[in-house]
């Protein structure tokens, strides 16, 4: 339980959004609480995913939604990124190597 909570990222979250990739990307590096975007590819024609890294402190969903709806890019998914049990092994196993 311990490990999970440490592993969890409130900080964390998955986005699908439909439009240009690198427009996408520069909108959402110029909301106020994003700190990184990562993107992951193209996984539906004309859409791609992105994880993004906040402050931890700011709730940037709203802004988010706000600011591709004004460029008329339609978000396709939003959702926290959660942690698997998969992840909590590969933690336990890394930790494990380096002692």
């Amino acid at each position: 339980e311990n490990l999970y909570k440490s592993l969890s990222q409130a900080n964390k979250l998955m986005l699908r959004a439909m439009g240009p990739e690198n427009d996408i990307v520069q909108l959402l590096q110029s909301i106020p609480g994003v700190e990184q975007v990562h993107v992951l590819g193209q996984k539906e024609p004309g859409s791609f995913d992105f994880a993004l890294e906040t402050d931890g402190m700011t709730d940037v969903r709203a802004d988010l939604f706000r600011a591709l709806a004004k460029q008329d890019w339609p978000i396709l998914s939003l959702r926290g990124s959660e942690v698997s049990l998969e992840d909590i092994f590969l933690e336990l196993t890394r930790e494990s190597e380096v002692q």
